[in-house]
């Protein structure tokens, strides 16, 4: 009784005993990816538009979000970077014969910048401070914090940089190779 390989929508003949071309993990942990970022942007949006909880509640579930987030983001980072690398140098090539997927690394690079650069670092700090003067009934000191618009405003544009490079990342590690 011959065994079948495991179902993949990419399969390598150089790949030992039918296993799936590494670049199929790369697409899938996007797709998750770029899937969670989605789910953060519209868990945010929602939740800034619930009246009936007080803003301070609110700022301290979203900084407690982001963080954990971040700190998954990072992992996922990570392990897309690890993956890259192991099918770079076992000489796997994207289907146009670059060696790296470059919406991957473009990706990558965005998410470390945006998490660990700015603006994320910022709209934490930013938080924690709003937090502070809202539980303790003190006015905001918009001097303390002038960034802030900004940040939000990067925010919205590296995220959705991200996402768009993530997908197109997918698409690259997903799709058959033709001919």
């Amino acid at each position: 009784m011959s065994q079948s390989p495991p179902l993949s929508l990419r399969s390598s003949p150089s790949s030992p005993s039918g296993c799936s071309d590494p670049m199929s993990a790369d697409g899938y942990i996007s797709l998750i990816w770029a899937g969670m970022s989605l789910g953060i942007i519209h868990d945010a949006g929602v939740k800034f538009s619930t009246p009936e909880v007080p803003r301070s509640k609110l700022l301290r579930v979203g900084t407690h979000l982001f963080r954990s987030y971040r700190r998954v983001e990072t992992s996922l980072a990570a392990v897309q970077a690890m993956l890259e690398a192991r099918r770079v140098l076992s000489g796997h090539n994207t289907d146009d014969g670059r060696g790296l997927n470059l919406p991957l690394m473009g990706a990558l690079a965005v998410s470390l910048f945006h998490s660990h650069v700015f603006p994320v670092p910022c709209l934490l700090k930013g938080g924690d401070y709003v937090i502070g003067c809202e539980e303790r009934g003190e006015p905001v000191d918009k001097q303390k914090v002038p960034w802030l618009k900004t940040a939000h405003r990067v925010v919205a544009v590296t995220e959705t940089a991200k996402i768009g490079l993530l997908m197109w990342a997918a698409y690259i590690a997903l799709t058959p190779k033709s001919g």
